[in-house]
């Protein structure tokens, strides 16, 4: 009877919440009963008081050591059996916890993985496995992490931890820059909550993982999918558009790559209208874009013979280039507006360029051919170059009153030290040779100056 009296008062002490001595009590029966091999049938009522004091006092790897006895004294008791490896769920949880405190995220997944193992209860299990995959992340060990999140996604879609799983897991790829893989969770997690913001920005966001991933085709038509169903989306919906005729210019299908840059022009003009927000940064960008293409239908027409007739063509062009490209700076974006102005710069120079590089009348010889080439740098190449470096001045002239330093900014001030050489010259002919390199822009991530209004 000695064992039993002793339990009931260690369960009173536990009761009371008074540890220490519940501790003491329950132990000295437990020792009492091994050694003397007397009171056995009171041996697992103490293993289970002891397993459930450690827990309380977080005691958690003391609390393991008595519930699996427990379990290995009572294999066939079903009940017993199911009730301990609850807690050692529960313990192996806590354990995580604590090991995730103490920035053993590595440790604390496995733990979790093992909570997640020994139990039958499903929002434990889902809780356990969702936390395991956090700290796989936070261990720096993505690719497993990754594994995990999609992997929690797949056995639980009803989860509330679902959605956070496919979102985590679509970060991840990205950051693994297994784009088409973070495209696809993210069009998931889309599906996942349609027509509202979270779903909104997924399927932007798979967008811009087809941009990565420089998939033009998929790009473009998830960008469609976009502007077709969040068409108010005033915030974003410019930048969709854009989104789609870049995508097209990629493919080199200019006409469509064209239609879309207008239709967002003529959407920022609707909003702007309507006094709504109108985001400024992709309309001028737009416009950039169809400066560009000009730009590129301007050096298709060669100055061949009959040079006169070819040269009106090309100065229609160049007009029609000049005018698009100013239309750019109007938008007062400081990242377009020194990219305009320099590629203004850079037509004359390349204006010049074909000049030089057009045959001369083949009955002219000897001094008339001299005559000839000094007749076209006075009346052409000079005029063109002065006002190149008179775009190009004024560009830099612009950065130093905004403080601005970009890309353009840099070439611009190569191309005033080259120009201010040559026209310094005192025989000024630009060479053949001397090649005005070409610039190519692509889309980049918006930095504060980009968006920089002037």
């Amino acid at each position: 009877k000695e064992p039993e009296i002793k339990l009931k008062l260690a369960e009173i002490f536990f009761r009371k919440q008074q540890f220490s001595p519940a501790e003491k009590v329950t132990k000295s029966v437990l020792v009492s009963i091994v050694k003397s091999n007397k009171g056995l049938e009171y041996k697992s009522k103490a293993l289970n008081l002891l397993a459930q004091i450690n827990f309380k006092q977080g005691k958690y790897k003391d609390t393991e050591i008595f519930t699996n006895l427990l379990i290995k004294e009572n294999p066939d008791s079903t009940g017993l059996v199911e009730k301990s490896k609850k807690m050692l769920a529960s313990t192996a949880f806590k354990i995580g916890e604590n090991l995730r405190s103490s920035g053993k995220n590595d440790l604390a997944a496995i733990k979790f993985e093992q909570a997640a193992s020994k139990s039958s209860d499903p929002n434990i299990i889902q809780t356990s496995l969702f936390e395991a995959a956090i700290q796989y992340e936070e261990s720096n060990q993505f690719n497993t992490a990754v594994l995990k999140f999609e992997d929690f996604y797949i056995k639980y879609p009803k989860s509330d931890h679902a959605k956070e799983a496919i979102y985590r897991a679509a970060l991840l790829r990205d950051k693994l820059e297994q784009y088409h893989l973070s495209a696809r969770d993210y069009l998931i997690l889309h599906d996942l909550a349609p027509a509202t913001t979270e779903g909104a920005a997924a399927l932007f966001n798979a967008g811009l993982a087809y941009e990565k991933a420089k998939d033009w085709t998929s790009m473009a038509e998830n960008f469609k999918n976009y502007a077709a169903q969040y068409s108010t989306n005033k915030e974003t919906i410019l930048e969709a558009i854009f989104k789609i005729a870049y995508a097209y210019e990629r493919k080199n299908m200019i006409q469509q790559a064209n239609i879309e840059y207008q239709r967002l022009l003529n959407k920022y003009n609707e909003l702007k209208a309507a006094g709504e927000v109108a985001d400024e940064f992709f309309a001028a960008q737009a416009t950039f874009r169809l400066a560009e293409m000009k730009h590129e239908q301007f050096k298709t027409i060669k100055l061949n013979p009959p040079f006169q007739v070819n040269l009106k063509r090309k100065q229609a062009a160049f007009a029609d280039l000049l005018k698009a490209y100013v239309d750019v700076a109007k938008f007062n974006i400081a990242d377009w507006t020194t990219a305009a102005f320099y590629q203004l710069g850079l037509s004359y120079e390349q204006f010049c360029q074909d000049i030089l590089e057009s045959p001369a009348p083949p009955e002219l010889k000897g001094e008339d051919l001299e005559a000839y080439w000094a007749s076209i740098h006075q009346q052409l190449i000079l005029p063109l170059q002065k006002e190149a470096l008179k775009y190009y001045e004024t560009n830099e002239k612009l950065a130093a009153e905004n403080h601005l330093n970009n890309d353009w900014i840099t070439k611009t001030r190569a191309r005033i030290l080259f120009l201010n050489k040559k026209i310094a010259a005192e025989n000024n002919v630009i060479s053949v040779n001397d090649q005005v390199k070409e610039t190519s822009v692509t889309v980049k991530t918006q930095s504060t100056q980009e968006r920089q209004k002037l």
